[in-house]
């Protein structure tokens, strides 16, 4: 069934060729564990297929003796989608298929632009300077080059 699913959505997404970097895939994978820093935390869980995140756990921090930020606590790791700065930070925000632009404040906010264009995601193009989709599920591939065969003479 999940399969099914992936290539469905696959299919509906498309490919995403990209400028600078080459053309991409993208790889839906509702299943890696992400997190998003927070001021006083980082939620840990899962984004589901239409970009919705769920919290499975929360890694807080602490600023006793130091008064430095760090985590306490465990769990397995996680890709982080929060975007570093400076910020705020030009962004796209995935919702069921559509990119709403917006910025990304630090502590993991995300401001949509009120004025913004909504793009369809089969619309958009990846590449490395493009602004990122903060809460994509899944991630984007470079295609495989064809390999060169010698040509006989």
């Amino acid at each position: 069934m999940r399969l099914l699913i992936c290539i469905t959505l696959i299919a509906q997404l498309g490919n995403n060729a990209g400028g600078p970097g080459g053309e991409y895939n993208f790889v839906l994978d509702t299943e890696r564990m992400v997190g998003i820093d927070k001021s006083d935390c980082t939620e840990v869980g899962k984004l589901d297929k239409n970009g919705v995140f769920t919290v499975h756990y929360k890694r807080t921090f602490s600023t006793a003796q130091t008064g430095e930020k760090f985590s306490i606590g465990g769990g397995p790791g996680y890709a982080r989608l929060n975007i570093t700065g400076p910020y705020p930070a030009k962004a796209f925000e995935f919702r069921s298929g559509n990119l709403h632009p917006g910025v990304m404040e630090e502590g993991g906010r995300f401001v949509p632009d009120a004025n913004g264009k909504v793009v369809s995601f089969s619309n958009y193009r990846y590449s490395p300077v493009t602004p990122p989709i903060w809460n994509l599920p899944g991630y984007f591939r470079p295609k495989p080059q064809p390999k060169n065969r010698a040509m006989d003479p």
